[in-house]
């Protein structure tokens, strides 16, 4: 944006692995032990990868309104829980709902630029945390937020990254063949949901050539059956970009009434 702007970008170094700059920046830093976790056994259940046959993804978009937005921010903070918690919970439910599932695991990415002290360079700079949620247990949505939210946090320190980056190590050498990328998928931390989410993007200091809008993260692995949704709130408004092989027309419709039913809970 800023090349389209007029400015002249500087030559960058290619950056360190994330490892390399991992250890450098939390070089005494002790990783979370595995008992301070959560531990429940379906979170271990393997997923099915599913081949490359073909075919084509179907992929969807969902914008909520200004006013819609501010009003879950307003909600998410009264009841002390963020934005992407909600949606988190919103998802599970609208899933679980659609497809009889009892269990529903996220895959949620973490952003750690701050904690290495990165600028912002284009390097991908990003640990992974799970998340699992039985839905319809009977917990109120935003005691469910919170507990996400709990969960999330411990998982974005310095002591959740460091762990999430020797797991990886571990799961992926440097020798590393596709078997070893394929178990990393289906065993080590397997999904259903994979939510991706920019936050609020303001884009200052751009220029006067600024997008109309943002849509993304948008990807797409080969986990069977997965719903994989991006997320990126803009001037104001929350867009949400949803890819898969079988994810309902319907599913962000429905996600965005099961977020403004919890806003306007008594």
């Amino acid at each position: 944006l800023a090349a389209l702007n007029g400015a002249t970008l500087p030559n960058l170094p290619v950056p360190q692995s994330q490892e390399q700059m991992l250890a450098r920046a939390l070089p005494s830093v002790e990783p979370l032990d595995p008992s301070e976790l959560p531990d429940d056994p379906r979170m271990r259940t393997p997923s099915v990868l599913r081949p490359f046959d073909g075919a084509l993804t179907n992929v969807h978009t969902m914008v909520m309104t200004e006013v819609d937005t501010a009003r879950l921010a307003q909600r998410c903070r009264a009841e002390r829980t963020t934005v992407h918690a909600a949606l988190v919970v919103a998802m599970c439910r609208v899933r679980a709902a659609d497809r009889g599932e009892d269990f529903v695991r996220v895959l949620n990415p973490i952003n750690f630029r701050a904690l290495v002290g990165s600028p912002e360079d284009c390097a991908l700079y990003i640990q992974s945390t799970s998340t699992g949620l039985s839905p319809w247990d009977g917990t109120a949505f935003w005691d469910q937020a919170r507990a996400t939210t709990t969960h999330l946090e411990v998982a974005r320190s310095a002591r959740g990254v460091r762990a999430a980056s020797l797991a990886g190590q571990l799961a992926m050498p440097i020798d590393s063949e596709v078997g070893h990328a394929e178990d990393l998928f289906s065993r080590v931390c397997p999904w259903e949901m994979l939510v991706t989410n920019l936050g609020v993007q303001n884009l200052c200091g751009a220029g006067p050539l600024r997008p109309t809008a943002i849509w993304g993260p948008v990807t797409q692995s080969q986990t069977d059956g997965e719903h994989v949704t991006g997320i990126t709130t803009y001037e104001g408004r929350l867009r949400m970009v949803n890819c898969g092989y079988s994810v309902p027309v319907t599913f962000l419709k429905s996600v965005v009434y099961a977020l403004m039913s919890a806003v306007e809970e008594a």
